[in-house]
């Protein structure tokens, strides 16, 4: 953190974009072990990066902090529990932090998306691809640059006031 401030002045924008590999079971086949590690290792990148970024966007007295959930955090799937429940614990942390951080005008959103192809998701079934596809409004599943323009979206100089917002990106397949 201290070099970043050194080489470019100040912090403006915090993206954690954390992508912690999760055990694809059913609860019941899930040991606690397995659970607990994707549900430490995701909310402790979350709360550590913020630890370390705040106090410069304090001191610089503004900020923007976007934190990526998951689609999975409100709309379960099958074996995605850890996944999916790590997750929601940081679109949930996201809220405490937009509601304590913001008189010191830092904003802390939330981007959430669907199945995005990348070198993640390109070896699932066809079929589940095109399962999701068939769901989404749009007619296709999310690309990288969706996820990109979302954040751009929200970090810009002309969206100023957007706070604590939870911000689907998966073609209108979850539309809350």
């Amino acid at each position: 953190m201290d070099q970043s401030v050194s080489e470019f002045g100040k912090i403006d924008i915090l993206i954690n974009n954390a992508n912690i590999h999760f055990a694809m079971k059913s609860f019941m086949e899930m040991n606690w072990e397995e659970f607990s590690n994707k549900l430490n290792n995701e909310m402790g990148a979350a709360f550590h990066l913020c630890q370390e970024v705040v106090p410069h966007m304090e001191k610089q007295g503004e900020g923007k902090i976007v934190l990526i959930s998951s689609g999975l955090s409100r709309t379960p799937s099958q074996g995605f529990i850890a996944h999916g429940t790590a997750k929601a614990a940081v679109a949930s942390f996201a809220k405490y932090l937009a509601q304590e951080l913001g008189p010191k005008n830092i904003a802390t959103n939330v981007i959430s998306p669907g199945l995005v192809l990348t070198d993640a998701t390109k070896n699932q079934p066809p079929e589940a691809h095109e399962m999701l596809r068939s769901l989404t409004p749009l007619q296709r599943l999310a690309k990288p640059e969706d996820i990109a323009g979302a954040i751009l979206g929200i970090v810009a100089e002309w969206n100023p006031h957007i706070n604590g917002a939870y911000i689907p990106v998966n073609g209108g397949m979850d539309m809350s």
